[in-house]
């Protein structure tokens, strides 16, 4: 733990057709895909996901565009898309609208990790600095290693915070 909060490796985003499931086998990065008017990037962080920057996160109906870009048949399993605005040097606004939840939610680790690969690859964000994240669950610190044109690591800083207690009956 830092003063920051909890560290955690994400492991190495992947550009690869085949590990995000992409119908076309083909790698998209700062393009469109038939049946989109955004350019998008997609990454695998262990799960697909679909990166699209706009001029006003806020403006953006997250629900209605997410489930559209996440149900594209280019994804053959959907994906995750998150959508982030340029906000300073190294600084994105970020609303995520995550698969299997399909809804927006607060923040989402593997969609800050996609989304600061594809800043970088874009230009947005530069190679071998820290990235800082606003999402609606808070700040978050994004480091992304690269290995020539090749990501291969993904480092998550952020708060950690108790949201839920239960109990597991083991009678069930």
């Amino acid at each position: 733990m830092t003063k920051e909060g909890i560290r955690v490796d994400m492991g190495a985003p992947s550009l690869e057709p085949e590990e995000i499931g992409l119908a076309s086998g083909e790698r998209i990065v700062g393009s469109r895909i038939k049946g989109e008017e955004r350019k998008l990037t997609a990454v695998s962080m262990g799960n697909p996901h679909a990166v699209i920057r706009v001029n006003d996160v806020d403006a953006i109906d997250v629900e209605k565009e997410g489930k559209r870009v996440r149900e594209n048949p280019e994804f053959r399993n959907g994906a995750n898309v998150t959508f982030y605005q340029r906000i300073g040097r190294n600084r994105l606004k970020v609303r995520t609208y995550e698969r299997g939840v399909e809804k927006e939610t607060l923040s989402c680790g593997t969609g800050a990790s996609a989304c600061v690969t594809a800043a970088i690859l874009s230009g947005d964000c530069e190679r071998g600095k820290e990235a800082y994240l606003e999402t609606k669950g808070g700040q978050l610190k994004v480091e992304i290693a690269f290995q020539e044109e090749r990501p291969t690591g993904a480092y998550l800083t952020g708060p950690a915070e108790q949201v839920f207690r239960g109990v597991l009956d083991e009678r069930v």
